[in-house]
């Protein structure tokens, strides 16, 4: 499988081009919509953090595009323009999401310590979740969308070592998902605080669960849809 995706060493290249532009695609995302909901100094101070790491909305649309326009999507021989509209779409969605997410538990982790450690923590999962349900939404809808049009869904789902991989994607998906709506679901409820010990396991766990996705990705999106 690996092999009929161009090789370890492309793979592992195209694993960390997707961690790159996850990283910078959720840093904006973060700061846009999850610091904006979150009032006062620990917003400041997050925001201070990652002042070294912004970019520009121009480059981002250029992150975000260039993949789509190079792989499956912009290859395709029918309906080019509106595959190339759902894999930006779930580019932006997936690297938001996800790099938005590593920031959170990165957060979290740092300020696990502090005296005020347990509420900035549950005030800033509780600032994540909105995004996180829009984001994985969308991931899920043009993944779909990206079935139907690479693999004639749902036909295609059960015709090739693509579809398995794509399959496994969704699944990794769908229960990453659950999980960050269970962190949010703690948080709403404990406003004021939460079990450090136990948000940080299930935050680097998710994150984990968020790598594997992007493996898979890696996968691919170097793999014959019809093979």
């Amino acid at each position: 499988m690996i092999d009929a995706a161009g090789g370890p060493l492309i793979v592992a290249l195209r694993f960390l081009a997707f961690v790159a532009i996850t990283g910078l695609l959720g840093t904006w995302f973060f700061c846009r919509f999850v610091l904006a909901r979150v009032a006062g100094d620990a917003g400041e101070r997050h925001r201070r953090w990652l002042k070294a790491f912004s970019v520009h909305e121009i480059y981002l649309a250029a992150l975000v595009s260039i993949p789509a326009l190079l792989g499956h999507a912009g290859s395709a021989t029918e309906l080019r323009a509106l595959a190339v509209l759902v894999d930006i779409l779930h580019i932006a969605a997936a690297g938001g999401w996800v790099g938005a997410l590593g920031l959170v538990t990165i957060a979290c982790l740092r300020q696990r310590r502090e005296p005020d450690g347990p509420a900035l923590s549950a005030a800033l999962i509780s600032a994540f979740h909105p995004l996180a349900m829009i984001a994985a939404g969308t991931v899920f809808i043009t993944g779909l969308g990206t079935a139907w049009l690479r693999m004639g869904a749902p036909v295609g789902l059960a015709s090739s070592s693509y579809s398995s991989l794509f399959v496994a994607k969704l699944l990794l998906v769908g229960v990453t998902g659950a999980i960050g709506a269970g962190h949010s679901k703690l948080a709403r409820r404990r406003v004021q605080t939460v079990d450090m010990g136990t948000v940080g396991k299930t935050l680097l766990a998710e994150c984990a669960l968020a790598v594997l996705v992007l493996m898979v990705t890696a996968l691919l999106a170097g793999t014959d849809p019809m093979q």
